[in-house]
């Protein structure tokens, strides 16, 4: 094997793997509860619980940290790369739920209305997952024709 082969090897093995995209298709509008927030993942377009607080000073300026019972269904099976995720189902009703069960859940708000009357969020944005198959073969790669060179130029000093 000349060098000129080795070369072509290692030239070939450093060619960049395929990206696989993960897509996620268009949100579709919904409405969900205060104190939780549309998005859209495998599960399509479903209302997540937004970042908890313990005390008002973890809000922004004119927000509140507002106890409200939602109704939140635990490890939910989305698809896509696995993974599971708590969905908020609704508000919870006199202490009870259609789907999942009634949970407090606490969390920053510009409205000091009860989960009874509050605002409605609606859905803005969307996203996707990606990845690169075989991330690192590169250096590997790269190493490995740096060892093909390394024995080629060597075999030919013999």
């Amino acid at each position: 094997m000349t060098w000129r082969h080795a070369l072509a090897c290692a030239l070939t093995l450093l060619v960049p793997s395929s990206a696989l995209a993960d897509v996620i298709g268009p949100p579709t509008p919904i409405e969900c509860p205060e104190g939780s927030t549309a998005a859209t993942n495998h599960c399509g377009t479903v209302c997540f619980a937004q970042a908890a607080c313990s005390t008002d000073a973890e809000c922004g300026a004119g927000e509140r940290c507002v106890e409200r019972p939602l109704c939140v269904e635990q490890d939910v099976p989305c698809g896509g790369w696995g993974g599971t995720y708590s969905i908020v189902r609704g508000e919870c009703s006199a202490g009870s739920c259609g789907e999942g069960s009634c949970e407090p859940v606490r969390s920053c708000s510009a409205s000091n209305t009860p989960a009874d009357g509050g605002p409605i969020s609606t859905h803005t944005t969307y996203g996707c997952g990606c990845r690169a198959a075989g991330g690192g073969s590169q250096w590997a790669a790269a190493l490995l024709a740096i060892a093909a060179l390394a024995l080629v130029r060597r075999a030919g000093r013999r």
